[in-house]
C-alpha cells in the first residue's frame, strides 16, 4: 500500500476546508440571514439617527487631545457632559477618558494655553452634508505636557 504524501495531503486538505467555508457561509447566510458574530454589540455600531456627539477640547481655539496637557487650572472634570442627554454617541468612552484625565492632573498656578472643554455635535443633514455646532462647558487654562 502507498503512503499517502505531503502533496496528496496538502491538495486534500485545501479542498476540504474550501469546502467546509463554502458551507459554513452557506448556512450562516441561508438559515441565519447573515455572519453570526456580527450580531454581538461588540461588533455593531448603534443606529444615531444622524446626529451624534462628541466630547470638544480647544487649546488656543484649535482642536486637541485632552492628553497632550496638564496642570489645568479653572476648569475641572465637572465640565465633560459624559451624559450628554438626547445626543447618541459611539466614543462615549473618550468622555470619560477625557473628565479622568482633567480631574487627575489640575493645577495650582494658571497654565499659557488658552483651554475649552465641551460637546460637538454632528448632524448628518438631508442634502448628505454634515453640520458641525460646538457647544463649550468651561474654559480655563492648561500647560502642554513635556514628552
Amino acid at each position: 500500500m502507498p503512503a499517502i504524501g505531503a502533496t496528496s495531503w496538502n491538495r486534500w486538505g485545501s479542498t476540504w476546508a474550501a469546502g467546509a467555508c463554502a458551507l459554513y457561509l452557506a448556512l450562516a447566510f441561508g438559515v441565519r440571514g447573515g455572519v453570526p458574530f456580527v450580531r454581538f454589540p461588540a461588533f455593531a455600531f448603534p443606529d444615531t439617527g444622524g446626529v451624534m456627539a462628541m466630547p470638544l477640547f480647544l487649546a488656543n481655539g484649535e482642536p486637541a487631545e485632552v492628553t497632550d496637557f496638564t496642570d489645568f487650572m479653572g476648569v475641572g472634570p465637572e465640565a465633560v457632559d459624559v451624559v450628554h442627554t438626547g445626543l447618541p454617541s459611539v466614543v462615549s468612552h473618550r468622555f470619560y477618558e477625557a473628565q479622568s484625565w482633567i480631574g487627575e492632573h489640575p493645577g495650582e498656578r494658571a497654565g499659557d494655553v488658552e483651554i475649552a472643554v465641551g460637546l460637538r455635535v454632528l448632524r448628518v443633514l438631508p442634502d448628505g452634508s454634515v453640520a458641525r455646532e460646538d457647544r463649550v462647558d468651561g474654559r480655563g487654562t492648561a500647560r502642554r505636557r513635556k514628552p
